[in-house]
């Protein structure tokens, strides 16, 4: 799923500019920042004559997650005390879009503070979001995240009575599952919810389930 991408933009007199964005750094950014969901905050300025432009753009996994900031009608604005001090207008409403495409976006600068890039940004779907395949009958697996150097993250669904058809060999890195509910049976012992397995590189095993199980798996390796 995109990043959202919230839009602020305000007017302001230039002689006050500079006490005013240390204003918005020690309200609305510290504000931004602390709330559960964002992902980071920038803060644009243009000087035009006697008035400045003033910009927030702030960085979120979802709209969800904006309205712990702004309140159920999240295009609403939000304003601080002595905003209408230093404000020439205070429109009430702002917008906000998706973020599709973030090739190459970096924080900071490049040579001597390198920040994230995009595919380090956090990345978040549902269950539901995720692509469905049907591996052995009634097997299901969901692909959640991939990272550029074959790290992967999956969820394994194991229908009562089912199981994997071959053996599953953990080559060439390691693999790391997390029973979310059911009993996890790996052809020698039961797993119940909540269990944490670490199946080292080279091991193998033939994942089943007597209960039925939903399973977090991981590959840091590939």
């Amino acid at each position: 799923m995109s990043l959202i991408a919230r839009l602020w933009f305000g007017k302001t007199r230039t002689g006050s500019s500079r006490e005013y964005l240390e204003y918005v750094r020690s309200t609305g950014v510290t504000d931004l920042r602390a709330t559960a969901g964002n992902r980071g905050v920038l803060v644009l300025t243009r000087a035009d004559g006697e008035t400045s432009d003033i910009g927030v753009i702030s960085f979120w996994r979802s709209l969800g997650d904006v309205e712990a900031f702004a309140g159920k009608n999240v295009n609403k604005a939000v304003y601080y005390p002595k905003d209408p001090e230093y404000l020439l207008s205070m429109e009430p409403e702002l917008l906000h879009y998706e973020i599709p495409i973030a090739d190459g976006l970096r924080f900071g600068d490049a040579k001597t503070e390198p920040g994230p890039s995009a595919e380090d940004f956090l990345e978040w779907k549902k269950k539901e979001d995720a692509p469905l395949e049907s591996r052995y009958p009634g097997v299901r697996i969901r692909r959640l995240w991939r990272g550029k150097h074959g790290a992967h993250a999956i969820l394994v669904e194991i229908d009562a009575g089912c199981r994997f058809l071959e053996v599953d060999r953990h080559d060439p890195g390691p693999e790391e599952v997390y029973v979310v509910s059911g009993v996890f049976n790996d052809g020698e012992r039961d797993y119940p919810a909540g269990t944490f397995i670490h199946n080292p590189a080279g091991s193998s095993h033939v994942p089943q389930s007597e209960t039925g199980c939903v399973l977090f798996v991981f590959y840091p390796e590939g």
